[in-house]
């Protein structure tokens, strides 16, 4: 069995496309919130409000899962 070898070359770059970002405005703020979301647990935490702190902590998964819903209906597009 042979192998192929392709030329490459090793300097190419393609230009990054500026329509497809890997994150956009809003998926920066939905990880700000979850992240705001976590450190106001641990201070609530160690505060000694435990019940309150857990509760807060909860909020993080939320947050996340509502970008992820967000990011996959905008990628859906409109229904034909």
């Amino acid at each position: 069995m042979e192998s192929v070898v392709t030329p490459s070359a090793p300097h190419a770059t393609v230009p990054p496309d500026p329509d497809i970002a890997l994150l956009r405005t809003s998926d920066y703020l939905l990880l700000l919130a979850a992240f705001l979301s976590f450190l106001l647990s641990v201070y609530l935490w160690f505060r000694g409000q435990k019940e309150e702190g857990a509760f807060v902590g909860i909020w993080v998964p939320s947050i996340l899962a509502f970008g992820c819903f967000l990011r996959l209906a905008q990628n859906r597009g409109p229904r034909a």
